[in-house]
């Protein structure tokens, strides 16, 4: 069962049945660990991290070794690394795992939660401004039920997107625009805060054809965006205005999340094999892996 995504039939290039063939795709596997549900990848400096959601796991990478530390809360995003630490968002709200010992620790006791019990936290993002935000869902009817985007900034919690099904993305551009997708309807949104700084303001990007959903992704050196698409085996690279760049195929059905590496010049890519049946599985055997791309693939 997909729990809180999107569940397509298929028909694009990414069908078991015909299109990419996994000798065009590239990437190779990092570690061995295959992640259910990969998300949340971060990258600061030589230190790399990524959850899998339905497992309630973190993963760290550094210094050619993959440690996994099973975590208390069901983390969905990595926000920051500050002081030895990582930032991540539950559904309890921010917390901190140590990335000497693995410990987590609720940012503040005190703080309300950031969503009701048939809702987690998905995707996010730290802001230049230093505030954070973060999406949520509903765990098991996102289509019935929408979720919101929440701004944390000081403590104070409040929501500037009140409808949103399944919030991902969560890309800062240079021009102080946020890129947000709602993966339930396959868009990408511009945002742009209002004068008050209270509210977002949507605008349509990129809209993807029915049978695969954007999802996570990152802003890269030239400007342009890059895309992890859910079901297109593939990551999408967009120009600043939404255009299409190029497609960049990877041995995984369901990319999750893209990020930048500046200190190798590569992309590392996280995936699923959530909801795949045995023969996407020999199709795609590498689902659930961590992937690295070096970015002249990309250009």
């Amino acid at each position: 069962m997909l729990l809180g995504r999107k569940q397509l039939k298929c028909s694009s290039p990414a069908d078991e049945t015909g299109g990419t063939s996994l000798g065009e795709a590239f990437g190779d596997p990092i570690s061995a660990y295959r992640c259910e549900l990969g998300e949340g990848l971060f990258v600061s400096g030589p230190l790399l991290a990524w959850l899998d959601i339905a497992t309630d796991r973190l993963y760290l990478f550094e210094k050619l070794c993959v440690r996994a530390i099973d975590l208390p809360v069901k983390a969905t995003v990595i926000l920051g690394h500050i002081d030895e630490v990582l930032v991540v968002a539950s559904a309890e709200g921010l917390g901190y795992v140590s990335v000497a010992t693995g410990v987590y620790e609720r940012y503040n006791d005190r703080e309300a939660g950031l969503c009701a019990s048939s809702f987690r936290t998905n995707d996010g993002c730290r802001l230049a401004s230093g505030s954070y935000l973060v999406g949520t869902m509903h765990v098991s009817l996102p289509a019935e039920s929408p979720g919101t985007v929440m701004l944390l900034n000081g403590g104070v919690v409040q929501c500037v997107i009140d409808k949103i099904y399944i919030p991902n993305l969560f890309v800062e551009l240079q021009d102080g625009a946020i890129l947000i997708a709602d993966s339930l309807q396959g868009t990408i949104y511009r945002c742009s805060f209002d004068q008050a700084g209270k509210r977002l303001a949507l605008t349509l990007w990129y809209q993807s054809e029915s049978a695969v959903s954007p999802d996570g992704g990152c802003l890269l050196p030239e400007g342009r965006v890059a895309v992890a698409m859910w079901n297109g085996a593939c990551v999408r690279i967009f120009n600043p205005d939404g255009s299409l760049f190029r497609e960049v195929p990877v041995a995984a059905r369901r990319p999750t999340n893209v990020k930048y590496d500046g200190s190798q010049d590569r992309v590392l890519v996280t995936s699923a094999y959530e909801g795949l049946g045995d023969a996407q599985l020999r199709r795609y055997p590498l689902s659930g892996a961590t992937f690295s791309i070096p970015c002249s693939k990309l250009r």
